[in-house]
């Protein structure tokens, strides 16, 4: 059974590093910069991670929630991989 991970209210699980078998379509992967926040990770809909995008954050490459105390601000964006 693969390990649960938690950072910030987020879950996720590992994301397998082996190529996709023939004949199975390839996971969509999305990545959300959210407004004023980290850049949150999907793959096929389910959240897997939650990038740091302030450099505050004390577990990088994971948020864990300085952005709020750090004052940073960005605009939100969306990447369809």
């Amino acid at each position: 059974m693969e390990k649960l991970y938690q950072y910030n209210q987020i879950q996720f699980f590992p994301i397998p590093l082996s190529p996709p078998k023939l004949g199975k379509a390839m996971a969509k992967i999305t990545i959300n910069a959210m407004k004023d926040g980290p850049c949150i990770v999907k793959v096929d809909g389910q959240r897997v991670a939650a990038l740091c995008r302030c450099n505050s954050s004390a577990n990088k490459p994971h948020c864990d929630g300085s952005h709020a105390k750090s004052g940073f601000k960005a605009d939100e964006a969306q990447i369809d991989v």
